[in-house]
């Protein structure tokens, strides 16, 4: 224990003189097919593979990806080789202004100053590479301290759920790799490290519960950690209040439903600085949610939704208010996009779908920028629908209101018909009202594809339908 404590100990000593912090990857997770190498100041950064999909992508769509992650606190010059030709490499998100720099056909180099988190595109989305900068750990926690969940750099396996109670805390630690799932329930507890909790070992629908992280209780904490390949559901708050996630890394992707986070029964939480992609939506607040703010944040999803915003609502007597999204870069939205806007399964950048009587108001949607349009993107879907899904199916829509979007920066190479915006209610008694768009992409009058259909009122900014 002691030798890990000096190991820790002298890795911050080394980033306190403004060098760069790494560490190996666990047995087994390092990527050995070449596709990426890293180095960041001259000095090697493993990288590690994220496994291709098992669901709904087939063929050129089904690829695995890549992370590299490291520590520095001043900027730094981060070179990357790639198996594949280098020459028209995107750093995402683009409105962080880090160009690469070319060496050649198969290397690139950049300089940024952490923390960061961004995605090296050498051929768009396929096979991308994630690098992952954060700034120097304080206050470490000690592997002996009795609150501490503790663990280690290595690989580990757990086959029952790490548990924790309250004012625990469970470390990762860098270079740590752990298999498994938490189920946490009281006040006080924090998730943090640099190391990665992975679902891996499990399959779709064969996980050994329905999420991989569960917390619920008061001032709960996640911060820069990495969680990968969930089975299902990622990171789940159900009945929990005073929330931070902070700069958190999600690397999913491999399987249907991997939801990034999903905000469930739960107040005042923050989702800031973070970076997700998924299969399923990225977030997804859900049964009903209040004072909830997102910020900051790199989104990407294959299949689904960027944001999606209820449909499984429990009732009126619920809370469903006071969101906040912005700051937000959408990396890429769903690979293929075929549904109609009132399908149950949609594919946007935002999903508003109050169900079962319940009322939706007061949310803000502000600095929304995009990073590869394709056709088939769609921007809005926002109707009150009656949910099918679930095991006690709603019988009636909900209710929409106070709901505003402000400076939405569509892309200026938008393929014509691209980002469209459906506002439906489903029948008289369960309407969308009090609408406003402001400053969208900058002009007065911002051209996509706009329908309205059933009781609207009051939709404000909007171009007419067309």
């Amino acid at each position: 224990m002691k030798k890990k404590m000096i190991a820790c100990a002298a890795l911050l000593a080394v980033a306190a003189c403004g060098e760069v912090v790494t560490w190996p990857a666990a047995p087994g997770t390092a990527a050995t097919n070449g596709a990426f190498t890293v180095k960041v100041n001259g000095r090697d950064v493993d990288v590690i593979e994220i496994p291709k999909p098992t669901h709904c992508l087939k063929g050129d769509d089904a690829q695995p990806y890549y992370a590299a992650f490291f520590d520095a606190d001043e900027e730094v010059t981060v070179e990357v080789t790639g198996a594949a030709n280098m020459r028209r490499t995107r750093i995402l998100p683009t409105r962080r202004g880090i160009a690469p720099q070319v060496k050649g056909e198969h290397a690139v180099s950049f300089r940024a100053k952490p923390p960061f988190n961004v995605a090296v595109e050498p051929s768009g989305r396929h096979g991308a590479l994630v690098i992952a900068a954060n700034v120097p750990e304080e206050d470490t926690p000690r592997p002996d301290d009795p609150n501490v969940v503790y663990f280690g750099p290595g690989r580990h396996r757990r086959d029952k759920a790490i548990k924790l109670g309250p004012g625990q805390t469970l470390y990762l630690a860098p270079g740590a790799y752990v298999e498994g799932w938490v189920s946490a329930s009281g006040t006080n507890m924090t998730i943090r490290g640099r190391g990665i909790l992975s679902g891996l070992p499990w399959q779709w629908g064969k996980g050994p519960v329905g999420w991989m992280v569960a917390l619920k209780g008061k001032g709960i904490v996640v911060r820069d950690v990495t969680l990968m390949s969930s089975w299902t559901w990622m990171l789940v708050f159900n009945e929990a209040e005073d929330v931070l996630v902070d700069n958190i890394k999600l690397l999913n992707g491999r399987t249907l439903n991997d939801d990034g986070i999903d905000v469930c029964r739960s107040r005042r939480v923050t989702i800031r600085n973070s970076f997700i992609r998924a299969q399923d939506d990225c977030i997804a607040p859900k049964h009903w949610c209040e004072d909830l703010t997102v910020e900051n944040c790199a989104l990407w999803t294959d299949v689904a939704n960027i944001i999606r915003v209820g449909y499984e609502s429990l009732g009126r007597e619920y809370p469903f208010r006071n969101h906040v999204y912005r700051h937000i870069d959408v990396l890429h939205q769903a690979i293929r996009n075929n549904k109609a806007p009132d399908d149950y399964w949609t594919e946007n950048t935002i999903s508003i779908q109050p169900s079962n009587d319940m009322t939706f108001e007061n949310m803000l949607f502000e600095d929304f920028a995009f990073d590869s349009p394709q056709a088939q993107d769609l921007f809005l879907s926002l109707r009150t629908p009656i949910c099918r899904y679930g095991l006690k199916p709603h019988t009636q829509g909900g209710h929409a209101r106070n709901i505003t979007f402000r400076d939405i920066h569509f892309p200026k190479n938008r393929p014509l018909g691209s980002y469209g915006i459906w506002i439906h209610s489903v029948d008289p008694d369960h309407i969308v009202e009090d609408v406003t768009f402001e400053n969208l992409d900058g002009q007065e009058e911002f051209h996509v594809p706009v329908g309205i259909r059933g009781v609207v009122k009051n939709i404000k900014g909007l171009p007419c339908p067309k």
